[in-house]
């Protein structure tokens, strides 16, 4: 707070006339972005629900989104894994020859 309050009381003291159109206040851009502004529309009932819980609500929502992207990666490599594991007990099935009855 005392940093911004000190850039203020410098800007306040420079001489009257100076240009300080280049001056930006507030947060500015990110260097790298992390997120991507997007445009969704969701249930009443959804949005209801986030905003009950207050300040943040369309953080929880992204926080719920990256949990159910991390849970559906996992579950696919599961799937694939278990069907992997079906293929090989198929093959090893095969392989294994049974004794023929005799003929007759």
């Amino acid at each position: 707070m005392s940093r911004n309050r000190s850039y203020v009381q410098n800007v306040l003291s420079l001489p009257e006339g100076t240009d300080v159109g280049w001056l930006k206040f507030g947060r500015g851009s990110q260097v790298a972005p992390k997120k991507v502004a997007v445009s969704i529309r969701l249930s009443p009932q959804v949005v209801a629900h986030f905003r009950r819980g207050g300040p943040g609500w369309q953080t929880r929502i992204d926080e719920l989104l990256c949990y159910w992207v991390a849970v559906s990666g996992r579950r696919a490599r599961l799937l694939r894994l278990l069907e992997a594991q079906r293929r090989v007990e198929v093959a090893r099935k095969r392989s294994i020859r049974r004794p023929r009855r005799p003929r007759g």
